[in-house]
């Protein structure tokens, strides 16, 4: 009815997008000042958008600090760099994404998860995955959280290197007055290593099992004869 009526219409109908076009752009025309309105908001809002961007891009997350802290301290071929750290300062991501830059003899280039896991030794894929436990710790001393940890034969596989890499760490986390440490261990060398570093022999046990007494420990009492520095473990 109502065509048969508006017979001008029907040539319209011939392009229906462009129909819908022409009937928009009249509803703009016929509220002109509430379209030009919305525009002076939607760039305002573009430009305040762009300068909570470029003060975000200044600021750091909790894992950019982290991510400092394993570049700085453990030795791999490779330095991690963080792919959307705008987004997550503005809380429209959750999680950072991690990049690889790979090294070799001064040069870099970026490479791919997956292909840089195939290359890396097994002591060097495990430093990579003390990141997750560096980003906790971080994360508890921010918030001054009362914490025991219990890390067991953590420098297990390690390479020299970052094997004391990891010990300089955990003697870091006893600086804390909130965080408390159980560290175990069947290397003795790492024991010896984080016993002349920060764990005194009054502070050490070792497990022992016997058929009479089941599991029990035994306390390391510290002994100097002469230049000799031996211990003796009693009950």
């Amino acid at each position: 009815d109502y065509l048969a009526e508006h017979e001008e219409i029907l040539p319209e109908l011939a392009n229906i997008g462009g129909f819908k076009e022409e009937v928009w752009k009249s509803y703009f025309k016929a509220q002109i000042e509430l379209y030009k309105d919305l525009i002076k908001k939607h760039q305002e809002a573009e430009e305040r958008k762009r300068e909570i961007e470029e003060e975000a891009s200044k600021q750091r997350t909790q894992w950019e600090a982290v991510i400092e802290i394993f570049n700085n301290r453990f030795f791999v071929p490779f330095k991690l760099v963080p792919k959307n750290r705008v987004p997550v300062i503005l809380g429209q991501e959750r999680m950072l994404n991690l990049g690889f830059i790979f090294l070799d003899d001064g040069d870099e280039a970026p490479v791919d998860k997956n292909a840089l896991m195939e290359v890396l030794s097994a002591g060097e894929k495990k430093a990579l995955y003390i990141l997750n436990i560096i980003f906790e710790v971080e994360a508890r001393k921010k918030a001054k959280q009362e914490t025991v940890f219990v890390f067991d034969d953590i420098a297990d596989s390690f390479d020299y290197k970052n094997k004391y890499a990891i010990i300089q760490y955990l003697k870091d986390i006893t600086e804390e007055p909130y965080f408390k440490q159980i560290i175990l261990t069947h290397n003795f060398d790492f024991f010896r290593t984080i016993n002349s570093r920060f764990v005194p022999y009054s502070h050490c046990l070792m497990a022992s099992k016997s058929s009479a007494n089941g599991l029990f420990l035994k306390r390391s009492e510290e002994r100097r004869v002469g230049k000799e520095c031996r211990s003796r473990w009693s009950p």
